[in-house]
């Protein structure tokens, strides 16, 4: 029974560290007040010239600017936020006086404090009450994990399981009465022994929890970025931006997705043929050179290329940094 409950307890807690939902925050860059619909959703209701919008679950949103001045023209954009983190995106002009929506900076959100509590009513204690309790400590995370157990007997009384992880604060309390547990000796002995709790309560391997993405293979030379995004991600990626019909808006996207996602060589090619014009191709090559992992392979990306005075002007610019 106690396994159980501590196979409950760390499966509540791995699933608190993995609901993270991201924030988005736009503000416009001369003060226009606006109203913000993400998928067709109202996130203010009245107008303001800095909107946060919370509780995001999704990578990618449609996102709507509706000026409250009816002599701005409103817009649409798409734009991609991760997990986690809170993306700051700016309102503003570009140099043909259209508004466009401009990728600012981003920042993990601030830790939560979960608090999932599963309780039962117990069957009423006696007036004798003794506590059992234990505690672990894993000195690599600096995780604590207490078990306290209370009542004459098991049956009468409850367990409390309490994980202090830095930077979340979790406690489980659980009062479960069962009149086929009793106390004896050799339960009172798996209790005491140190190695017997730690080996129930060890917390997930981190490579449990998240999965990281895998190298380019036999790749060893310069890199951009830490790890290359997965390429199902990538084509996700690629199909909202060929669903968009312009090609400043096309831009807008790819280069919200290149600093965002680690790309390799061979992705930011995949990228550059979502363009229709060659010098839409060379600027996002350009652009996409510092977020690439595979940096020594970036020769592949001239094949997106249609003139290969394309290629010469890439070379220049890379020679030139």
């Amino acid at each position: 029974m106690k396994q159980v409950l501590l196979s409950l307890g760390l499966s509540l807690f791995s699933i608190s560290l993995l609901a993270q939902d991201a924030a988005l925050v736009l503000f416009s860059e001369n003060g226009e007040m606006f109203t913000v619909l993400l998928n067709g959703e109202k996130q203010n209701e009245a107008p303001m010239s800095r909107v946060r919008c919370v509780d995001l679950n999704q990578e990618f949103y449609q996102v709507k600017i509706d000026f409250d001045d009816a002599l701005l023209l409103d817009f649409n954009a798409n734009f991609a936020v991760d997990q986690g983190m809170e993306t700051t995106a700016i309102v503003k002009q570009n140099k043909k006086g259209k508004f466009v929506l401009r990728m600012f900076g981003s920042s993990p959100l601030s830790n939560v404090s979960v608090e999932p509590v599963a309780e039962y009513v117990p069957l009423e204690p006696s007036a004798e009450v003794n506590v059992i309790e234990e505690a672990t400590e894993d000195v690599s995370t600096g995780t604590v994990i207490k078990i306290s157990e209370t009542g004459s007997d098991i049956s009468q009384g409850g367990i409390d399981i309490e994980m202090n992880v830095p930077g979340f604060d979790l406690k489980i309390k659980m009062d479960i009465p069962d009149e086929d547990l009793e106390m004896n000796s050799s339960y009172s002995e798996e209790i005491s022994s140190s190695s017997s709790i730690d080996s129930r309560m060890s917390l997930p391997a981190e490579d449990e929890v998240t999965q990281q993405p895998i190298a380019v293979p036999g790749y060893n030379g310069p890199t951009g970025c830490d790890w290359p995004a997965e390429d199902t991600d990538i084509d996700k990626a690629i199909e909202s931006i060929e669903g968009k019909s312009f090609e400043d808006s096309k831009m807008t996207l790819a280069k919200q997705i290149a600093k965002n996602k680690c790309l390799t060589a061979d992705q930011v090619m995949k990228v550059m043929m979502t363009f229709d014009f060659e010098a839409s191709k060379l600027d996002f090559a350009k652009y996409a050179y510092d977020f690439t992992y595979d940096q020594g392979n970036y020769y592949v990306v001239n094949d997106a290329f249609g003139f290969e005075l394309s290629m010469d002007e890439l070379n220049d610019y890379l020679e030139s940094r």
